[in-house]
């Protein structure tokens, strides 16, 4: 029963993401088509590099965010425990 729980489950979280794929793909696809524009129109190569890194920084977050959110609330409470721990400075 549990192996059938664990394919539904992965068959709806594959769903899932390709319903949000165009929200995600939007974004990356419109930076590509601006930084093509301002290399044929300004034929500048910086610009387009920076382009390039801004889509793979778009991209990394979209990717990692389920893992780098978590881990931020976590060291968050962490860091607001220690807080209330702590001994005031004499």
């Amino acid at each position: 029963m549990r192996t059938f729980l664990k394919i539904l489950l992965v068959a709806v979280l594959a769903i899932v993401a390709l319903k949000f794929f165009p929200l995600i793909l939007a974004p990356i696809l419109a930076a590509l088509v601006i930084g093509l524009l301002g290399v044929v129109a300004a034929g500048a190569l910086g610009f387009s590099l920076l382009t390039v890194l801004f889509v793979a920084a778009v991209l990394l977050t979209a990717v990692l965010s389920p893992i780098w959110l978590p881990v931020l609330l976590i060291a968050g409470l962490v860091w607001v425990v220690k807080k209330l721990g702590a001994k005031p400075a004499v």
